[in-house]
């Protein structure tokens, strides 16, 4: 993300699915070992993430730019991420090992659901 100019609030969302989306493929099997298979009283290590407060943020500042409408970022946050958690699962479980298509549909679907009506 701090690749793109500050003010590039499409492709910083872009890079910031791109890069969850390639890093939980490369290392999956590690992924699986330490995140699946919470019980309900270790909950609040999904929500510890601090993937989800850099994903909130993210769309707070595009908010404040007027890039996007986004009334509670928290709760985009978890749903944005937890849908590219739930489709990079998928695509494992198809073979896929290439994200770069994956990418690309996840970042159109979440810039339909935050840019301003």
């Amino acid at each position: 993300m701090e690749a793109c100019p500050t003010d590039d609030w499409t492709g910083r969302l872009k890079s910031f699915v791109s890069a969850g989306i390639e890093a939980y493929l490369d290392d999956h099997r590690l992924h699986d070992v330490v995140f699946h298979d919470h019980r309900p009283d270790q909950r609040q290590m999904k929500g510890d993430n601090p993937l989800l407060g850099d994903l909130s943020a993210l769309l707070a500042a595009g908010t404040k730019a007027g890039a996007w409408s986004v009334d509670d970022q928290d709760l985009a946050a978890i749903v944005l991420f937890n849908g590219l958690h739930g489709a990079v699962d998928h695509a494992i479980e198809g073979g896929v090992r290439d994200g770069s298509e994956l990418a690309a549909n996840l970042s159109a679907l979440f810039l339909s659901m935050v840019r301003p009506k």
